[in-house]
């Protein structure tokens, strides 16, 4: 049921925001962290996953995965908010054209 209030127009324009928000975060402290502690190169995080997993990931890794979501999720939001608001303007179109007649 709140998948049908979300996936919509403006549901895509709210979630494209949410992403560029969350570029600007990852842009903002580039510096990568392992439990709330700053890391410096050369140093290994170990972290559990959902089902106990460990998986050791490296500054390098961690710096990596920064870069990317620096990158990636403004874009994404930039298309998702471009793609929702052209719907929005398209619907009140048709009905303004709807009701004009």
């Amino acid at each position: 049921m709140l998948l049908k209030y979300v996936w919509n127009r403006y549901g895509a324009v709210a979630i494209g925001v949410l992403f560029i928000a969350l570029g600007v975060m990852a842009a903002a402290n580039p510096a990568p962290e392992c439990d709330g502690v700053l890391m410096r190169p050369g140093d290994s995080c170990i972290e559990r996953g959902k089902y106990g997993r460990e998986r050791i990931n490296s500054y390098d890794d961690k710096q990596r995965h920064t870069k990317i979501l620096r990158v990636a999720a403004p874009a994404a939001g930039g298309v998702l908010i471009v793609v929702g608001v052209t719907g929005i303007v398209r619907q009140r179109r048709k009905t303004s054209k709807l009701v004009d007649a």
